[in-house]
């Protein structure tokens, strides 16, 4: 229920500054060649480009595009299920009191890197992972 209301939330908050752009077409044609299933798509103009989110395969999706058509950053929030299982033995190895609550996967031209939400019943944790399973901690919160 939570990560209902989590994801509805930044929809409702993305869709409040959104309005239907006249998104170029070859941006257009180039996402719709690389994402044929996705669904619930709704773009949005950006100052250097376009922002488009989607569900592709019951993930939520975020691109930005450059006005040529190059990916700059992308976005899928999702469960444990889609972590890397050598990701996820890291995780449970490191933080064996901890359920996985929620992934954010960020890729840019430099990389990627997975941020992890964890939770017991008295805190919310926060991590990174790179690709390669290497975690740091950035920071710990008490649940209200």
């Amino acid at each position: 229920m939570k990560k209902l209301l989590l994801a509805a939330a930044l929809f409702i908050s993305a869709s409040a500054f959104a309005h239907t752009p006249a998104v170029d077409e070859a941006v257009e044609k180039l996402f719709r060649e690389s994402f044929p299933t996705a669904s619930k798509v709704q773009w949005y103009d950006r100052q250097n480009g376009y922002e488009v989110l989607f569900i592709h395969n019951q993930v939520q999706c975020r691109i930005q595009y450059d006005l040529e058509g190059n990916m700059q950053h992308m976005r899928r929030d999702y469960n444990e299920d889609g972590l890397p299982l050598f990701i996820i033995g890291n995780v449970k190895k490191q933080y064996p009191s901890k359920k996985i609550y929620g992934v954010t996967e960020i890729t840019t031209p430099e990389g990627l890197n997975y941020h992890i939400i964890l939770e017991d019943q008295k805190h919310w944790t926060f991590i990174e992972s790179s690709s390669g399973g290497y975690l740091s901690h950035v920071k710990r919160l008490r649940k209200a």
